[in-house]
């Protein structure tokens, strides 16, 4: 799982670095998103509260995955 992780990590950071524009990417399995999330010291909480959905996975299919970000920097 964390391979898949870090390959997921490294694909976001590779799309994103012909942007101009300043962007903060997190990967993680949904259950700890929505685990950590319920914690406002921990930045997926932050990450819900103030951020943006850009990208959710359709259920039932593999290999894609949700993507938010800051809505200030839009």
């Amino acid at each position: 799982m964390r391979t898949k992780i870090l390959n997921w990590q490294r694909l976001a950071q590779k799309v994103m670095l012909g942007l101009q524009v300043s962007v903060d990417i997190l990967v993680s399995p949904r259950s700890q998103f929505e685990r950590l999330a319920q914690v406002y010291a921990f930045l997926e909480a932050q990450v819900l509260d103030e951020g943006k959905l850009l990208y959710e996975r359709e259920p039932g299919k593999a290999e894609t995955g949700t993507a938010m970000v800051d809505q200030s920097s839009t």
